[in-house]
């Protein structure tokens, strides 16, 4: 699915300043620096993305 990069610390913005990723759990969407998810809000913290499957590190700046 190719890689997300980040610049300044944050997610670059795709179409309408929203970046979706699709997974197990369905689309996700990132608004504001925080996850909109069915199971409610799921927050970035410290560089890692918290997720119900565990956790999924950023490195380098790329997924």
């Amino acid at each position: 699915n190719g890689k997300q990069r980040m610049a300044n610390g944050e997610l670059k913005a795709m179409a309408n300043d929203e970046w979706r990723m699709a997974n197990g759990d369905g689309e996700r969407r990132m608004t504001h620096g925080k996850w909109q998810t069915a199971n409610g809000e799921r927050r970035m913290t410290h560089g890692k993305w918290q997720t119900a499957n565990g956790e999924r590190r950023m490195t380098h700046g790329e997924w």
